[in-house]
């Protein structure tokens, strides 16, 4: 009986010091094994909280690399459009070199059937010149092979002359020079100053003299000591017998011969009409009132001179001048209409982009309120990080700008000039409307 029960009590007593072994131990272990498992805890918590900070910066980088794109592309497309406004006011401040507010250009072509030769052409500029003169109003009329400001795409009368004791730089083309052929009082018609000697006579016009007037370019370009009157100069490259010279016996201003932004001065040189009896002849007429009411006159004088003319091109020459500028108005305008939208984008993607990253921190703009920030040195603070975003969008479309402008200068010759007041002028539009933008998107958070 006595090993009976003892063999009953020793599970009993091996389980009791089992559970006094287990409780003894949890209470051992427990003041060691808690700090572990909390560090535990925190490594998590850390690693998980940095790999969410981690993504919240690399979400803000690209978002702020998309806003300092966006500014670069508004820069580049405000930058053309102001070089291209910019082009256009110069032209229009451009003076051509003669008075266009008060004449008129007739261009005619003499049919060949009835104006064959140099005599009957010639006879034509007579009476048309006595005809023009006597209409009321009429001041002045002039008679010519060309005209000023007559558009790029014309047929331009161009030609390389052969002055003797000028030589030309060993690899250099001849330069072209615009020649005309007049008659009448043609630059008294267009009031184009005259700078050194006289123009030419109606004798030596008749006779077909061989005297010409030259422009200041022309005499600047082969005699710069200004001395031109009485100079000889042959009409092609090459030289001739000494009896085809062209004696100068006057220097007068240069006009602008294809638009008012033209740049090079090639030089022009006016003979006699005999000399260049072209087909396709101009008639200008300086008048004492307005265009408008003049042209119905000219016209009309014109047709009793001979009706199976063609008078369809009988305009002011202000409007020959506004013709040209066409081609600079219309990619100004385009030009305008890309950098406006471009530069509302801006705008509104800087707004979304500030808006939200105020909304993002606003617990912190709390916090920082609570321990004593005053409101303008948040607002300074995120102003400050917009006004990086724009320095650096803007450098970044200068750069994209002169990159550009450089590459393709030797490509497009009438291209406008990127300059420092083009760049300048993006620039202040750039910067006031997206610090505008960041304003009003911190406002909207801040108060909504």
């Amino acid at each position: 009986s006595i090993w009976v029960s003892t063999s009953v009590s020793a599970p009993r007593s091996s389980r009791i010091a089992a559970i006094i072994v287990s409780s003894t131990g949890d209470r051992m272990i427990s003041p060691i094994a808690a700090p572990a498992m909390s560090m535990a805890r925190f490594a998590a918590t850390s690693a998980l909280a940095s790999r969410g900070a981690s993504a919240d910066r690399l979400t803000q980088r690209v978002r702020q690399g998309f806003t300092i794109a966006q500014i670069a592309l508004a820069f580049v497309l405000l930058a053309g459009a102001s070089a291209l406004g910019l082009g256009l006011q110069a032209a229009l401040k451009t003076d051509p070199g003669f008075r266009a507010e008060f004449a008129i250009a007739a261009q005619l072509d003499l049919p060949p059937a009835r104006y064959a030769d140099t005599q009957a052409r010639s006879r034509f500029a007579e009476r048309a010149l006595e005809r023009l003169a006597a209409v009321p109003g009429v001041s002045a009329v002039g008679f010519s092979t060309n005209v000023p400001v007559r558009g790029r795409g014309s047929d331009n009368d161009v030609q390389a002359m052969h002055v003797p004791g000028y030589v030309p730089q060993p690899g250099v083309s001849p330069l072209l020079h615009y020649r005309y052929g007049i008659a009448g009082d043609y630059f008294e018609s267009l009031q184009i100053p005259l700078q050194q000697g006289r123009t030419l006579s109606p004798s030596e016009v008749r006779e077909g003299a061989r005297v010409a007037v030259v422009d200041a370019d022309f005499a600047r370009f082969y005699w710069p000591d200004g001395n031109a009157l009485g100079q000889r100069v042959f009409d092609g490259p090459d030289p001739r017998a000494a009896d085809e010279a062209f004696t100068v016996v006057g220097v007068v201003a240069p006009v602008k011969q294809t638009e008012l932004g033209q740049r090079s001065g090639n030089g022009a040189i006016y003979l006699p009409y005999a000399h260049l009896p072209h087909a396709e002849v101009f008639l200008t007429v300086a008048t004492a009132q307005d265009t408008a009411a003049a042209l119905p006159s000219v016209r009309a004088a014109l047709a009793e001179l001979d009706p199976q003319l063609a008078l369809d091109q009988i305009r002011p020459m202000q409007a020959r001048i506004d013709d040209t500028l066409v081609a600079r108005r219309t990619p100004a305008v385009l030009a305008g209409g890309f950098a406006a939208a471009a530069l509302l984008l801006a705008g509104i993607v800087s707004f979304g982009v500030l808006s939200f990253s105020v909304a993002l921190r606003r617990r912190e703009i709390g916090m920082r309120m609570a321990l004593g920030a005053q409101p303008l040195q948040i607002l300074r603070s995120f102003l400050a990080l917009g006004l990086v975003l724009l320095i650096a969008g803007a450098a970044l479309g200068g750069l994209a700008s002169w990159l550009f402008a450089s590459t393709v200068e030797h490509l497009l010759s009438d291209l406008p000039d990127v300059g420092v007041s083009a760049l300048l002028l993006s620039a202040s539009v750039l910067g006031a409307v997206t610090l505008l933008a960041w304003s009003a998107g911190i406002v909207w958070v801040w108060w909504w």
